[in-house]
């Protein structure tokens, strides 16, 4: 058991462990492998180094990029070296028990909003739901004639859209109204989730989606 006087430091830690991952990936995958590899023989979860490492590492690479701390050129390598992570720890990953009860073949689309350029996040929730024995479609550019196209052919439980930026609102409304009319499972749910979630707590009302999740983890949780 741990108590509240302990959570501090440990949360202090991963915050500097986050920091130390999003300087690394601006640096060369070399030094983000070698950051990720010496905290797994420290013996951390995969899942908290996921969740509580690697996500925030992406979130601050975005920061710097929107402060023009960093350009474009350099924070897009950067993801790049983290998504790297995600593809080279996947096998690993998956063959983890994730402690929830599969539900009997549920089928999630998962999609970035429409010209959106980073699909971490997306990449992310699609492992924690495969590892829960979803069978996720996933694509973190597709275009709306497509996606309407994929949900009137497949019956989805889920549909999952990763909202990175506020521009074309009203678009993506629109999206997701169409996409719930075309949908082939007329009880489909759809989740809105992303960056823009911390700073639009009522993102799903706004677009209206179902409901919205701020981690994978919790995104599982919430669908089942």
């Amino acid at each position: 058991g741990c108590d509240a006087e302990c959570v501090a430091p440990r949360l202090e830690a991963l915050r500097g462990h986050a920091l130390q991952l999003a300087l690394a990936c601006l640096q060369g995958r070399e030094p983000t492998r070698s950051c990720f590899q010496a905290w797994l023989a420290q013996g951390m979860a995969l899942d908290t180094l996921y969740l509580q490492v690697l996500a925030p590492a992406a979130n601050l690479v975005g920061q710097w990029w929107q402060d023009d701390s960093v350009d474009f050129a350099h924070s897009t390598l950067g993801y790049n070296h983290l998504q790297d992570l995600l593809v080279e720890f996947s096998p690993q990953f998956l063959a983890q028990s994730s402690g929830y009860a599969a539900p009997a073949s549920h089928r999630a689309l998962m999609m970035g909003q429409p010209h959106a350029q980073h699909s971490l996040g997306l990449m992310m929730l699609a492992e924690f739901f495969r590892r829960d024995g979803w069978s996720v479609t996933s694509a973190s550019k597709m275009g709306r004639f497509e996606a309407l196209s994929t949900v009137g052919n497949e019956a989805f439980d889920l549909i999952a859209v990763s909202v990175s930026t506020t521009r074309e609102f009203s678009p993506l409304k629109k999206l997701i109204s169409q996409l719930r009319e075309r949908s082939l499972n007329p009880r489909v749910v759809i989740m809105v989730g992303g960056p823009v979630l911390a700073l639009m707590p009522d993102l799903a009302e706004q677009l209206g989606a179902d409901f919205s999740s701020t981690s994978a983890d919790q995104a599982l949780r919430d669908a089942a």
